[in-house]
Formats: C-alpha cells, structure tokens, sequence
C-alpha cells in the first residue's frame, strides 16, 4: 500500500501554530479553539514476531554462535495512530487546571471566574456520567499461513456495557477481501479463513464510535513445514504430540497452551524429532496451542476440554421467558463443568373469568433427560377480567313445617350459581336453610266414648303446626286410627 501523510498547519486566535515539516500544507484557521483531531494510516514495514521464552533443554547455546540461523517471518504488523482518548481526556483537564491556576496567579477576578467555571464543568460532569469505560483492545498475531491468520484480543478493563455499541473484528484488503467478527467479553482468539497467499490485510477492532486497534498483516507465500503438532483432551489430561520437527543446527521448537483467558498455562522448549507432553487443566476451558521455531509459529491447534459430567438432577433450576413461551431447567455438574441446560415442552390450558376470579391460563412444561421427566408451571392471569354477578329475581321463602325445613328469601347468580341474601350479601346455601319446627302438641284431648249410633274417639293430640295426629304416647296416627266405631 502507498504511504501517505497529511500536511497541515493549525492557527489559533493566540497567534501559536503548529506545523507539519513538509513544504506542502493545509492551513486551518480555528478561530473557536477546540480540539482538532486528525487521524492519518501509515503503512510500516515492521516485522512482527511472537516473542517466546527459551528454556534451553540442551544446555546453556552460545548467543554468539556464527551457527544459529534465525529464520525472519513475513508478518508485518501496522499500528494506526490512534488518538487515546483517554490520554487526551486526562491531558484536557490537567491543561485546564493549569489555565485557572495561572488565571489565579494574574488577577483574583480572573482567578474567582475560573473558579467557577471549574465549578460548573465539575457540576455538570456529575450529573451526566453514568458509565466510563475503561475499555481497551490490542491485537496480537498467533500465526499466520497461506490462506488463514490466526489473532488474539488482548482486551483490559472489559466491562459488560463497552459491548452495548457492538465491537467487531474487520479484515480488509486491497483484494476486496471483507470479513466481519462480532466480540464479546469473553473473545480472545480469532481466525479469518480463506485468505489468498502473501497477500497484506488490515485487521480493525472497533465500534461505531472508537477504533480500538489496527494492524496490517501479511499471510504466508509457501506453507514451510517445520514441525506439526496436535493435542487432544481426555478429562480434565490433554496431551499434545509433536511430530517431523525438522531442525537445524541449534534451533528449538517452543509449545505454549494457552486457555481461553489468555492466560499461560504451559510452556515447553524440546529439539525432539517427535515429544509427546501431558498437563492437568483444572477447570473446563478451550487450549489454543503453539509451535514456535526462533518466535515463528509454524503450527496452531485447538482442543476444548470436557470433563466428566454428573448432573444432580434433583436440584434443577427452572427459568421461564416474559411471555411463558419458552422454559428451560439447569442442572449443575457435581464435577465443576459446564451446567446441563434442558429445554422443556411446552402446554397451556385457558379458563374463562368467572364471577369471582379472572380469566387465565396455567402453562405447563416438560423437559426430558436421559428418561428421566422433569416438570413445572406457571400461571398467567389477566387482571380484572372477572365478570358481574347476574341476581335475577328475588327467590321468595319457603316457610317451614314441622317435617320440613323451610329456605330464606335469596338470589342465585345464574352465572356463578353462588347465593346471596335479600341484602346482596353472599352467603353459603346452608346460611339460608330454616330449620323444621318441633310439633306443638298442645293439651291431651280425651277419650269420647262411642254409642250406639255415635262414633267415640279415643284420646289424642293435635299438632297446632301441621294438624297432624298423635296418640297418648306422642306416636303420629292417622285420624281414622283413633275412630271408635258406633255399639249400633
């Protein structure tokens, strides 16, 4: 790519410019002092090598040895210059420091207004500063090859909200090659595919306000096959196995594993033909494994490590979404690995409002694992949508008697079937019952004796409230048992 700078000259009212050395220059006049930012993208021919630690495993080499050969890599790594806003921030506050302590200095007036302008500027920043971000990104080449390159994202400061404005890796070149990857907290390598050999590309980290990095690489013009290696993973043991590496003289092959964090977890300096290593890792996490000749990497792979699972199956964790479409249960791992997530099947059943309850539906859901059926439910009810009680006309009483109980004058909604007194109270049915009453016997009526062309009646009661019969010993008769028929 073409270096290109541009030339510029900055007059402010106060008479001070500042120039650029070249003879051609754009001038601008800023008659209203703000800060005037230009970026410029300056292509460098730097060559970029992962700086390794060497462990000698051979002994104490000679740095001076007219045998060693080191072998340049092709990676050329472009850093924009970039405005640090940080930087800039930091510098703008202690300049206006500056300016109302010299203002303090020169008149007390002046001193007292700076004062106050200080004041509000502070008053102001209080009020509007709800989130700094503290946020910062560099890139850092693991490898590049004939057609991929490999990068990691070293992030510090990374809080949740900095990816609120979504932050992306873009790969351009002057090929017309584009590619997007979108970060989050968690990212820390990423690969773009498909690159045409010994071609330059420029990897871009940024968001829609701020570019946080941008370097310039070069993919490989020939894949030169030093070393091979690959890893795999049982449990929480990885082994990694080095294959045809293929030295010179003193040279040293440098493997590094690297977890998903970043962070170092393993490093080995060998000369062996063929090695095989095994490590612990002690947590559930994604190795990215390097081979290094003399800082070059030669060879990259991954290997995401699993550990046994248990599941305590009796102690799920049930989520719901807002609208109780979508259920899941969690299950934690008793060995300290990745939670089992479970998403359940889900049911509904709809009842209608009532006139004493409101209408709503009973979700219900079924997850499944392993032949094992785990279920829950939840209950979405649609406020005030009960109805109104329909009275109809009042019921009127029903006295009662002495064999039956009678029943207090009532209504009973015809929606609900539930009874409510000549008050609109609601009461139960059995607050409406009236109790049969007990006979009223009154005086024994005695024995009249028959003749020989009167009938007689033998001695009885008569109930004043029903008019029923009883004989001497309160037994109900009919009255023609009580008949003593005429002697004729």
């Amino acid at each position: 790519m073409d270096k290109e700078f541009n030339d510029y000259s900055i007059k402010n009212p106060d008479g001070v410019s500042k120039d650029s050395y070249n003879s051609q220059k754009i001038v601008i006049d800023n008659e209203d002092p703000k800060f005037i930012q230009e970026n410029s993208c300056r292509n460098l021919d730097e060559s970029v090598k992962v700086k390794e630690t060497f462990n000698d495993p051979l002994g104490k080499l000679e740095n001076d040895s007219p045998d060693v050969e080191v072998e340049e890599s092709g990676n050329i790594d472009l850093s924009s210059e970039i405005l640090d806003t940080s930087t800039s921030i930091a510098s703008t506050a202690q300049t206006a420091a500056t300016a109302a302590t010299v203002s303090t200095t020169i008149g007390g007036s002046v001193g007292a207004l700076a004062s106050v302008v200080a004041s509000s500027m502070t008053a102001a920043v209080l009020l509007v500063v709800a989130f700094v971000s503290t946020l910062t990104i560099s890139l850092k080449l693991v490898m590049a090859s004939i057609n991929s390159l490999t990068v990691e994202v070293v992030m510090s400061g990374a809080q949740e909200e900095d990816f609120e404005d979504p932050i992306i890796a873009v790969l351009t070149s002057s090929d017309g090659t584009h590619q997007e990857i979108e970060l989050d907290i968690d990212s820390h390598y990423i690969v773009f595919g498909d690159l045409t050999p010994n071609q330059e590309y420029i990897v871009t980290i940024r968001n829609s306000e701020k570019i946080f990095d941008s370097k310039s690489y070069i993919t490989k013009s020939e894949q030169l096959e030093k070393a091979s290696i690959i890893a795999w993973s049982d449990a929480s043991r990885v082994f990694i196995m080095i294959e045809n590496a293929i030295l010179v003289n003193k040279e040293y092959y440098t493997v590094i594993a690297k977890d998903s964090n970043g962070k170092e977890i393993f490093a080995k300096d060998d000369r062996q033909e063929f090695a095989q290593y095994e490590l612990i890792v002690e947590k559930e996490t994604t190795l990215y494994i390097t081979l290094s000749i003399d800082g070059v990497v030669y060879d990259y792979c991954e290997v995401e490590i699993k550990f046994d699972q248990s599941y305590d199956l009796n102690s799920g964790v049930w989520e719901w979404n807002d609208d109780y479409t979508i259920a899941q249960i969690t299950f934690k791992d008793l060995n300290g690995g990745v939670d089992l997530v479970v998403t359940a099947e889900i049911t509904s059943e709809e009842f209608d409002a009532t006139c004493t309850s409101d209408a709503y539906t009973i979700y219900h859901a079924t997850a499944i694992y392993e032949g094992n059926s785990f279920f829950d439910e939840q209950i979405k009810v649609i406020e005030n949508s009960a109805l109104d009680h329909i009275y109809g006309e009042l019921i009127t009483e029903i006295v009662a008697t002495c064999d039956a109980s009678g029943v207090k004058a009532h209504y009973e909604c015809s929606e609900c079937g539930k009874y409510f007194d000549e008050e609109f109270n609601e009461v139960e049915y059995n607050d409406l019952i009236i109790p049969k009453l007990t006979h009223d016997f009154g005086e024994l009526i005695e024995l009249e004796e028959a003749d020989c062309e009167n009938d007689g009646l033998k001695a009885h009661y008569v109930c004043s409230h029903c008019g029923k019969y009883f004989d001497e010993n309160y037994n109900e008769v009919s009255y023609n048992s009580l008949v003593i028929s005429a002697l004729g």
